[in-house]
């Protein structure tokens, strides 16, 4: 969710924004968009909340982080065999681990390892330099804790 906040609101300026963001702003958007899922719950589902714009505050992006709902949806469509889900992290970890287990699972031959190195390096996404003013501080500890609680 913070990096939601800061690609769009920051960087990109897709939406418009406080600044600076301080952990302390930052933990009161999240406190925010928080309290209005929870009063789009008092109207609707789960998937009813995820889905909605009614009741999004898009400077966390709350909404897009209950990926199990969206999960759910996608096995109502294709047979568990269907569907590959990866975390992020793990694709960040482990490019080449990662990259290797979506072609097992699209049953697409591998490449040697040293071409498939060789391929990540010249198509990975260039890193974005935060300048100063730009950069977002950490989160609070207790936004964290917060987030895992309910997430």
């Amino acid at each position: 969710m913070q990096s939601a906040y800061q690609f769009f609101c920051k960087i990109k300026g897709i939406y418009p924004c406080d600044r600076p963001i301080s952990p302390e702003k930052y933990h009161n958007l999240v406190l925010e968009a928080l309290e209005l899922f929870k009063k789009c719950q008092q109207e609707k589902t789960l998937r009813g909340c995820t889905y909605s714009t009614e009741y999004h505050q898009l400077a966390t992006h709350l909404y897009a982080s209950i990926y199990h709902v969206y999960i759910l949806d996608y096995l109502k469509a294709f047979t568990k065999e269907q569907v590959l889900v990866l975390q992020f992290e793990e694709r960040i970890r482990d490019t080449i681990g990662s990259t290797n287990q979506i072609w097992d699972f699209l049953q697409i031959d591998k490449i040697p390892e040293e071409n498939l190195k060789e391929f990540l390096e010249r198509h990975k996404t260039p890193k974005t330099k935060i300048s100063g003013s730009l950069k977002l501080e950490y989160v609070l500890p207790e936004t964290t804790q917060l987030l895992i609680r309910i997430l």
